[in-house]
């Protein structure tokens, strides 16, 4: 798994895993700001050559949006992600839900509001309606949906009738 801001170590993978997860944390830099408040500078650059990367990696690869309701997932993002997920063309594309962790907490003071922190929670009906917009707008193949986990997964350059479960011998 990688937030993408590190392109060099992505290229010199050595050996490459047997399947690469890159972050996508927002469909454009002003987003990025806002969501990631970076300390690397050069950021959203960086996580830009990483998806240019994807396509000439030999391993399987996914492309992961944690989505973050009302800070960066609705409808007028998707046309964005869409852009950059057609550019990257990984196996896959994953739209997984925000979920509470320790550092979230602080969510509240990071973005100066008073909102309640369920305020940020993608509901499952949210997240399957703004799946089914992915769907259609990025003909990419929706093959798994997970209520529990608030996760969908997409094929992008994967034969959808073929299993993506990786089998180890």
């Amino acid at each position: 798994m990688s937030n993408g801001t590190l392109p060099e170590k992505i290229k010199n993978l050595d050996p490459l895993p047997s399947q690469l997860y890159l972050t996508l944390p927002a469909p454009n830099e002003k987003i990025y700001q806002v969501v990631c408040r970076p300390t690397i500078k050069d950021g959203w650059q960086n996580i830009m050559n990483s998806i240019d990367l994807v396509e000439s990696l030999s391993c399987r690869t996914l492309i992961r949006l944690t989505a973050v309701k009302n800070l960066n997932i609705n409808e007028q993002f998707i046309n964005e992600y869409v852009k950059i997920i057609e550019k990257a063309n990984p196996n896959f594309f994953e739209i997984k839900g925000f979920t509470l962790q320790a550092k979230a907490l602080s969510i509240n003071d990071r973005l100066k509001n008073q909102f309640p922190l369920q305020h940020y929670f993608p509901e499952y009906e949210y997240l399957e309606k703004i799946a089914l917009r992915f769907q259609e707008m990025g003909n990419f193949p929706l093959i798994y949906k997970n209520k529990v986990s608030r996760d969908f997964l997409f094929a992008v350059n994967w034969d959808k009738n073929k299993d993506p479960k990786i089998v180890r011998p």
